[in-house]
């Protein structure tokens, strides 16, 4: 699940599998000035549980922050799904969003820190999980959604 943190615009919420391939998207807005905390939980929750979410990517940029703390209310919450969070970079993610290729792909949305996350994972293996050791298979599991 790839968080794209906003404050006025909202956060844009991408879900994407394993091979990058896109399952969900909608926008949230937890933050000011609209303030839909629980709504905003309560919408990736139910995501998280549909798509099996383990790995949260967190854009770097505006509300990084605050988005972070709602991400961290999020595991608490579904610890059942044993989710992870990782902060990733969105340099870059403007030149995929300005894409031709984004543009038909999804018109709307930026999913490029989703896949950004997924990427991360499978290189970084347990990057998201500090202290703990994690076999291949639990990796690979870690980036499906």
């Amino acid at each position: 699940m790839g968080l794209d943190p906003g404050f006025r615009s909202g956060v844009k919420v991408a879900v994407v599998d394993a091979t990058g391939k896109v399952v969900a998207t909608t926008g949230i807005y937890p933050h000011e000035p609209q303030k839909r905390w629980d709504e905003a939980l309560a919408t990736l929750g139910k995501l998280a549980v549909a798509h099996r979410v383990d790995l949260i990517a967190i854009g770097n940029g505006t509300a990084s922050r605050e988005t972070d703390k709602l991400a961290v209310e999020l595991v608490k919450l579904l610890p059942d799904l044993k989710m992870s969070k990782i902060v990733v970079s969105e340099a870059g993610a403007s030149v995929y969003s300005a894409s031709a290729f984004a543009s038909e792909e999804l018109p709307e949305l930026d999913v490029d820190l989703a896949r950004c996350g997924v990427d991360r994972a499978a290189s970084a293996g347990s990057a998201g999980r500090t202290g703990e050791d994690r076999s291949e298979g639990d990796r690979r599991r870690a980036i499906s959604t």
